[in-house]
């Protein structure tokens, strides 16, 4: 059954048009810009907090991402045939992403580069 899920789920990708893909790469750019505009910051989103107040990388993955890539992968399986919709949705969360991050930058969040050796 699982063998045949994932089948399933790498046939669909491979359907996948330019524009759904580019909806994906935004909704990555913009969860990667909210989180490392938050990092290094008090965390307002008890679900994302960790013990010290700062942003948990565990529940980042648990509560932010883990849902966003089951939507995508709900929306190749369901949402084959209405890419269109599928297309909104994925620009509807990386805008509230993007937004996030937006907010986050103008209350004092700084873009960390993760690759820089001095802090």
């Amino acid at each position: 059954m699982k063998l045949l899920a994932l089948l399933l789920l790498a046939s669909s990708l491979q359907a996948a048009s330019w524009r759904w893909w580019a909806s994906v790469a935004a909704v990555g750019a913009a969860n990667a810009a909210d989180i490392l505009t938050t990092r290094g910051h008090l965390e307002v989103n008890p679900l994302l907090r960790g013990p010290n107040g700062m942003l948990s990388s565990g529940r980042v993955v648990a509560f932010k991402i883990a849902p966003q890539v089951g939507v995508l992968v709900l929306e190749r399986l369901v949402l084959r045939r209405q890419e269109k919709a599928a297309i909104i949705i994925n620009l509807g969360m990386a805008g509230a992403n993007a937004a996030v991050a937006y907010r986050n930058r103008q209350q004092g969040g700084k873009v960390h580069n993760p690759c820089s050796s001095h802090h």
